[in-house]
């Protein structure tokens, strides 16, 4: 059985959070459960626009989806000093044209991709008219939950060493375990106005006033914006170029990729 937490609890009593990590959300100055649920987004990225790979633009982060149509091929660079360096490089197309993707040190993940099949990917075109791509996008199956991709994506404030996947998931285990702590703070009238519903699922263990219960709330005009543990556990890491979106949006990209 789980151990209670409180609002005034340490971070370093939800899983995952060591005294390492601990100290990087120190920096935000949030050491407890209950500083880390006050913790907003800084802004949200709406990712549930999905857009042809002839109509993505250079600098500019989109969704797409696409099926791989070459066999993800891994190549292993030695580094003076350190591990070496895995490139995975494949290309996935849709009806409108053909893109090259490239992974880096990520050989196990790009290799699980089957050619044949179609994902969902979410990343920053770069190149010019001598040749397109994106570099390390998140990416995951079409049929499979929104974990990544197809979802609004809440963007915290973060520092050096804490990246938006960590927030992403120290935020679902606080919200799983405590979030019923707070107090509503919006008037009724203006909860209507923003929620459509609100699902309540049973607790996985029903006699257990601490173990973790889903609720899902439902927004009018967006739906399901998913904050359980499961739907960030998963996610990989955001490179660098995908933290910070407040590039100018530069000219369009040739539909020939």
């Amino acid at each position: 059985m789980e151990k209670p937490v409180t609002l005034d609890a340490p971070l370093t009593s939800l899983p995952g959070i060591g005294p390492q990590r601990a100290a990087l959300f120190a920096r935000l100055n949030v050491r407890t459960v209950g500083e880390l649920l006050r913790l907003y987004p800084r802004t949200y990225e709406d990712r549930t626009r999905l857009v042809s790979i002839a109509s993505l633009e250079v600098g500019t982060p989109a969704c797409f989806e696409a099926a791989v149509v070459t066999t993800p091929r891994t190549n292993r660079i030695p580094k003076p000093g350190s591990r070496m360096l895995e490139v995975t490089k494949f290309t996935v197309a849709d009806d409108t044209g053909r893109l090259n993707l490239t992974f880096f040190n990520a050989a196990h993940s790009a290799g699980a991709l089957r050619v044949g099949e179609r994902y969902c990917f979410y990343g920053v075109l770069t190149g010019d008219f001598a040749a397109y791509g994106i570099t390390n996008p998140l990416c995951e199956p079409c049929d499979g939950p929104a974990r990544v991709t197809r979802r609004i994506l809440p963007v915290y404030p973060l520092t050096a060493g804490l990246t938006n996947s960590m927030v992403l998931r120290a935020q679902a285990q606080a919200v799983s375990r405590c979030a019923g702590l707070l107090p509503e703070t919006l008037p009724p009238e203006l909860l209507r106005l923003f929620i459509e519903k609100i699902v309540v699922h049973e607790k996985e263990v029903k006699w257990s006033k601490h173990a973790p219960q889903t609720v899902e709330i439902y927004y009018n005009g967006i739906g399901y914006v998913g904050s359980g543990q499961q739907d960030v556990e998963e996610a990989l890491e955001a490179p660098e170029s995908l933290q910070t979106q407040d590039t100018e949006k530069p000219r369009q990209a040739s539909e020939t990729r």
